[in-house]
C-alpha cells in the first residue's frame, strides 16, 4: 500500500471525511488537499466562493511529505468539526 493510501485509511479510520476534512485530488468546501501532477506533489485549498477551484498550490518534497500534510491537516479539520476519534476503536465498536 503506499503512503498516500496509508494516509487516508488512516484519516477515515479516526472519523475524517473525505470531501469534508480533506481531499485527495479533489474538490470540497474551504479544504486543503493533495494531488500529483507530473511527477510532483502538491498541496492546495479547496475553495466554494462561486463555484469549486483549487488554489493556494505548494510543492511538496515527496510523496512522504504528502502523506504527512494531508494527515495533518484533515486531522486539524477533523477535529475542529468535532468528528476525530483519537482512539479509532471507538468507531470499530458502534
Amino acid at each position: 500500500m503506499n503512503k498516500i493510501n496509508e494516509a487516508k485509511k488512516y484519516l477515515e479510520l479516526h472519523g475524517a471525511i473525505y470531501g469534508i476534512h480533506y481531499t485527495i485530488g479533489g474538490l470540497g468546501n474551504n479544504v486543503y488537499g493533495i494531488e500529483k501532477i507530473g511527477k510532483f506533489w502538491y498541496s492546495y485549498k479547496s475553495e466554494k466562493p462561486y463555484n469549486y477551484r483549487k488554489t493556494n498550490y505548494i510543492r511538496l518534497g515527496s510523496e512522504d511529505a504528502a502523506s504527512d500534510f494531508i494527515i495533518k491537516e484533515g486531522k486539524r479539520a477533523a477535529i475542529k468539526s468535532g468528528s476525530w476519534l483519537e482512539n479509532s476503536s471507538q468507531q470499530n465498536s458502534s
